[in-house]
This record gives C-alpha cells, structure tokens and sequence, in this order.
C-alpha cells in the first residue's frame, strides 16, 4: 500500500504475528531493502520516505 508506515507492534497485528517472529521478518525485509525505518521507528517502503 504505497505511504503505509507501520510500527512493529502495528505489522504484529496486521500479521497475526508474535513480537519476535516479526521483529525477524522486519530485520530481513530492512536487510534485503524492501522496508526501511523511519526517525520514528516505522517500516516503510523506502520510495515512500522521501
């Protein structure tokens, strides 16, 4: 969904996931560049953070 910023607690629930098996999900989705992070601790796509 482009301009989506979710938090991890917000990805946790949209997943349906526990805190650590997302935070892993998120880890490889910033290392593989998909997500980036925000100043504010949100994921996003990085052509959303401009």
């Amino acid at each position: 969904m482009p301009g989506l910023s979710l938090t991890r607690a917000q990805a946790c629930r949209l997943w349906g996931l526990d805190p650590a098996t997302c935070q892993q999900a998120l880890d490889r989705l910033v290392s593989s560049g998909v997500l980036t992070t925000s100043g504010q601790g949100c994921y996003l796509v990085p052509s959303a953070a401009a």
